[in-house]
């Protein structure tokens, strides 16, 4: 419950005092599936974009930027495919 909270409020990480932590926390600060999915869609839209001159896109009804693009690539650092 801690881990889900500090993630909630915006944090990417934890700080584990016992082994046994470990296993949540991870599961906790790990990127779902949806997040990875929804991210490189971003990253994609964003780019293409980019290419235009364009240094802001609408995507799925809001309006993103380079603070945007900044959050897919860390989500998908994650991503071991990527």
């Amino acid at each position: 419950m801690e881990s889900r909270l500090a993630r909630n409020h915006g944090f990417g990480s934890k700080v584990a005092i016992h082994p046994r932590q470990v296993a949540v926390i991870n599961e906790v600060f790990s990127p779902t599936a949806a997040e990875l999915e929804r991210a490189r869609k971003l990253m994609d839209a964003f780019r293409k974009s980019e290419a235009l001159g364009r240094g802001a896109v609408e995507f799925q009804g809001m309006m993103i930027d380079y603070a945007n693009l900044r959050w897919a690539q860390r989500i998908l650092g994650f991503d071991s495919e990527v």
